[in-house]
């Protein structure tokens, strides 16, 4: 109850007159959360700063990464095949799939390499 209370007074002194204001303040102070409810907003915010961290350490390997790009071959069933970076030789399979499959087309995408990492074996 003294928590509340001291919420509910700096409430107070701020202006805020209002029970509305008031509910408000408990609200923000997780005053009128279950402890249940509490405990799991916690680890979820725990769970989120943790994913943030390993987003950002992705980022910082990322970083310099080259781009390349990778050429592939779009059948009529709509898979993509023999994916290369090399856009001369898929040119040259295309002209080949195309005497059997007219509606065959290039595709390319873009592919990010970043630095290697050794890693145990």
């Amino acid at each position: 109850m003294t928590a509340a209370a001291d919420v509910i007074s700096a409430a107070m002194k701020t202006g805020k007159t209002l029970p509305l204001s008031w509910a408000d303040a408990l609200e923000s102070a997780r005053l009128l959360q279950s402890p249940e409810t509490a405990a799991e907003l916690e680890e979820l915010r725990e769970s989120l700063a943790e994913a943030k961290r390993a987003n950002s350490e992705l980022k910082s390997q990322l970083t310099g990464a080259s781009a390349a790009v990778e050429y592939g071959i779009r059948m009529p069933d709509g898979d993509v095949i023999d994916a290369s970076l090399d856009r001369a030789d898929t040119v040259s399979r295309l002209r080949r799939y195309r005497d059997s499959w007219p509606g065959a087309c290039l595709m390319s995408r873009p592919v990010a390499h970043g630095p290697w990492t050794e890693v145990a074996s």
